[in-house]
């Protein structure tokens, strides 16, 4: 039991200690992409005709304006286009030839030097190519026209502040004037990418971009901010690290969980040795230090271990980032888990401490004869009233005295283990049983009836939830942790969720029932072997 606990723990702190690391870093290494490029403060699409001179006259007299860019962009057809000999038909990204900028806004090589000059006959491509499609330098990329394909080398791949991830549906390609020039002559489709730096964005923002369209100015398009290319930079790589912490609170759940079951048994285990401590004269807060000393322990190790295990994992979930993104200096990535660490070990305490003021409200032998520990509210049910098998309903009398526990149980999806703990804490309960005659179908039946009714009630619960609420919840979880207070409830987040209702409503709860079945029938297999005469040698 000690093991499993410990293994438990350590695994909750690996996970959530490797992705504080891994945001970290995303956070970092997307500033610092952002400043490195100088990216705009604001960035206007346009598809249709313009006159850039009017953009420039009007943003010269605006006050807050520092400088003002406008850069073409030549639309791609992706049925035209093929990276090494490979349509892209299917391709979402909306694709577009530019010629590099040369002082804002500027297009990175992986070296993290800005790409001012490319040589005619090449093109430097999305690092986005390199990292999903594995092209690399050397291949081609042939562009058809109704007067033939013109096929352009790939010289490198660049990463771009504004438009880097897949999450942003549109990418810039970068070639030379001359081919620009040609290839504008015979395909493609002319846009425009207007940019403001402004002197204080985090003031004048939004009355900027309300006189930009009160002006009527060209506007066919998105108008987004450097907040938004920062949170398209977090959702997209951070994806992943938000179900790895998701995974990891579970994980949590369910140790702080069987760190109570395990309590619970030492204590049982342990009634004879505390009757004589308290028989000599030590004080119940001597005793309560004990437990904290040993548990706090055992926490302290799984923290320890943990850290060490995030600090290993995070590079793993940083590859990702590190592609798109560039790597992130400084001791954020090495610190942040440390800090989680230690908040994590803050929480084992607090709960161990919260379970021993718990133990402290009576003597642990009184408690332990009234039933006190280790045990909710009285059940409404009775026994002798009740029509049902005794089993079932000693199940379901546990149940309604004991319900939190058990929809903690079934969220986290840890039946088995969960199973063997409850079996460890209720031993003496089960030898009893046995002892006057209970038959193992009886006592197993209890543990499912608690398991499978709360189960029956969650699955449909949390399949409504999920179709009527999760999606909302999934994008507003995004906006809050990666744009910000600022932009809760601003729609920025547009994730959509697809549903297979065979899958949702049938397929997986069926899966569901049956694994968490097995799960209970496999642990409760030890029955058989719980005798009185156990409990009385020990």
């Amino acid at each position: 039991m000690t093991l499993t606990l410990v293994v438990l723990m350590t695994l909750s702190v690996v996970l959530a200690t490797g992705s504080a690391g891994l945001l970290a870093r995303l956070a970092g290494a997307s500033d610092r992409l952002v400043a490195a490029a100088g990216a705009p403060h604001v960035a206007q699409m346009h598809a249709g005709p313009m006159d850039p001179a009017h953009i420039d006259d009007w943003a010269a007299g605006r006050p807050e304006v520092v400088a003002a860019q406008t850069q073409e962009l030549l639309g791609l057809d992706n049925a035209r286009l093929a990276f090494d000999g490979v349509p892209q038909g299917n391709n979402v990204q909306q694709n577009s030839l530019v010629v590099p900028n040369g002082e804002r806004d500027l297009l990175l090589g992986l070296d993290g030097q800005p790409l001012t000059t490319v040589e005619p006959g090449t093109i430097w491509l999305p690092v986005i190519y390199q990292v999903e499609d594995g092209l690399e330098p050397g291949d081609e990329v042939a562009i058809t026209t109704d007067e033939g394909a013109t096929t352009l080398t790939v010289a490198g791949f660049v990463r771009d502040a504004i438009m880097n991830t897949g999450i942003a549906s549109s990418k810039r390609l970068a070639v030379s004037p001359a081919d620009f020039a040609a290839l504008s002559a015979v395909t493609g489709t002319p846009e425009y990418l207007i940019s403001f730096w402004l002197d204080d964005p985090a003031t004048q923002l939004a009355s900027f971009k309300k006189a930009y369209l009160d002006a009527g100015l060209p506007s066919v398009g998105p108008m987004v901010d450097a907040a938004t290319f920062n949170l398209f930079n977090m959702i997209s790589e951070g994806l992943g690290a938000a179900v790895v912490i998701l995974a990891s609170v579970l994980l949590l759940a369910v140790g702080l969980l069987c760190l109570r079951l395990s309590f619970l048994a030492a204590i049982q285990t342990d009634q004879r040795e505390i009757g004589v401590l308290t028989a000599i004269g030590v004080a119940p807060s001597g005793i309560r230090r004990m437990y904290l000393v040993k548990y706090g322990a055992l926490g302290a190790v799984a923290c320890v271990l943990g850290l060490l295990g995030g600090w290993a994992l995070s590079p793993v979930l940083s590859r990702s980032v590190v592609s798109y993104l560039g790597d992130s200096t400084g001791v954020a990535p090495w610190l942040a888990p440390a800090l989680v660490a230690l908040a994590l070990f803050g929480v084992i305490v607090a709960f161990i401490l919260a379970l021993l003021r718990r133990l402290g409200r009576t003597s642990a032998v009184e408690a332990l004869r009234a039933g006190a520990v280790g045990r909710g509210r009285r059940s409404p049910l009775r026994l002798h009233r009740s029509s049902l098998p005794t089993g079932p309903t000693l199940g379901l009398m546990d149940l309604t005295s004991r319900p939190l526990m058990y929809v903690l149980l079934l969220a986290v999806l840890m039946t088995g283990m969960f199973t063997r703990m409850l079996l460890a804490g209720d031993a003496s309960q089960i030898a009893i049983q046995r002892a006057v005659g209970a038959p193992e179908g009886s006592i197993r039946a209890q543990y499912l009836t608690r398991i499978l009714v709360v189960l029956a009630l969650g699955v449909p619960l949390g399949i409504w939830l999920a179709l009527t609420a999760g999606q909302g919840l999934f994008n507003l979880m995004f906006e809050g942790m990666f744009g910000g207070m600022a932009y809760l409830f601003q729609g920025t987040s547009r994730i959509e969720f697809i549903t297979n209702p065979w899958l949702t409503a049938l397929a997986l709860p069926a899966a569901l029932f049956v694994g968490v079945g097995l799960a209970v029938f496999a642990a409760t297999r030890t029955i058989r072997t719980a005798s009185v005469s156990s409990l009385v040698t020990e």
